[in-house]
Order: structure tokens, then sequence, then C-alpha cells
């Protein structure tokens, strides 16, 4: 018996400092996952503001936040080529020959959630909304990944 309650009373220990040190998996909400900078980005008609243009190279969460009245995307573009400056076919940016890291297709009007990208290198990139019309209209910005 007393090797019983022994061992019972070591599981519990272990499932405590499991928790404890948040071996119990995901968080709640908009937070960042452990190690990651966060960057708080507000998709508005017709513009794309982040919080840090500048951020170190690695995990990067995106608190994506939709505030207007539409339905808005987030592409994240690895290239040279200034967000202003992509190439257009029609309506949209023609992301044919383009480096996506990642994107969110959908965010709703008032809507929110956050995109993980994952080990971003050092370099330059573009984030823009491609929905018909919203990149000619402004809805680009620039970032920079050291």
């Amino acid at each position: 018996m007393p090797s019983r309650l022994g061992t019972a009373a070591l599981a519990a220990g272990v499932a405590l400092i499991v928790v404890a040190c948040g071996g119990g998996g995901g968080g709640g909400g908009a937070s960042p996952t452990g190690g990651a900078t966060a960057v708080n980005a507000q998709l508005a008609d017709f513009s794309i503001t982040l919080d840090k243009t500048t951020v170190p190279a690695g995990d990067v969460d995106f608190m994506l936040s939709n505030t207007g009245t539409i339905v808005h995307q987030f592409v994240i573009i690895d290239t040279d080529t200034q967000a202003a400056g992509l190439p257009v076919d029609g309506a949209t940016v023609d992301e044919d020959d383009l480096d996506i890291v990642d994107e969110v297709e959908e965010i709703a009007a008032g809507g929110t959630t956050t995109l993980s990208a994952d080990a971003l290198a050092a370099g330059h990139y573009a984030i823009i909304c491609n929905v018909d019309g919203h990149y000619q209209s402004g809805m680009h910005t620039d970032l920079t990944v050291q």
C-alpha cells in the first residue's frame, strides 16, 4: 500500500509541474506562441497598419484585426520589391511568380485571427490585401526582418 500511495503522489506532483510549465497545450486567444515576436496588424478600408515594421528573424505571430466594413486578406510575400511596386494583373497583384510565405484569405469585417509565420528569414516582406481592387486602394505595407 505505501508504494501505491507514493506512486500516486509522485504522479500528481509531475502533473502539477507539467501544467505549471505550460505542457498542457494551447493558450487562449491572440497571445503569441512561446518565443514568437508579436505584431498587431490592423486592416481597415483601405489600409494595413503594423505596430512594428521591423522584427527579429524567427517566428512572428501576427494578431490580425479587421476594423473595416468588408472582408480583407493578409498575404505575406518574401520579396525585394517594395509593397507599393508589386506586379498587378487586372484588379489584383499577380501572385504567380511571387514567394508567398503565408496568408489568411478571408478575415470578416470586425473579425480577428492570428497568423503564425514560422522562421521568417532576414529580408524584406510585402504585406498586402489581394481582394479585387484593395491593393490598388492602398492595402499594402512593408516589413523588415533582421
